[in-house]
Parts: C-alpha cells; structure tokens; sequence
C-alpha cells in the first residue's frame, strides 16, 4: 500500500530516515493518503506540510 512512499523515502528524499519514521508513526488513514499523493511531494517538508493540512480540525 505505501510502495509509494517509500520508493520516495529510499530515493527521492536520499534515504531520509527520519521521514521514514514520521511516515510510519502516522495514523493509517493519512498514510493511505499521503502515499496515494507521493509524487506530488519533491521534499519532505512538502509531505509534512501537506500532512499538516490534512490534520487540521
């Protein structure tokens, strides 16, 4: 489900752990949606923001 997301995380963002981590300790219906818009995001700060976003009340 989040081939995505990591294929971004292991080459796009070069090998960025810490996002890695933020990806994964996200609940599973944001990664679900952040992973459905990984290509959209050229950094991790994007995907962060973009996160951000989508939490908001």
């Amino acid at each position: 489900m989040h081939d995505n997301i990591h294929s971004l995380f292991s080459f796009g963002f070069g090998g960025d752990m810490s996002a890695a981590s933020y990806f994964e300790d996200l609940p599973e219906d944001v990664k679900r949606i952040v992973s459905e818009h990984a290509h959209e995001f050229h950094s991790v700060d994007e995907m962060k923001k973009y996160v951000e976003n989508l939490l908001k009340p």
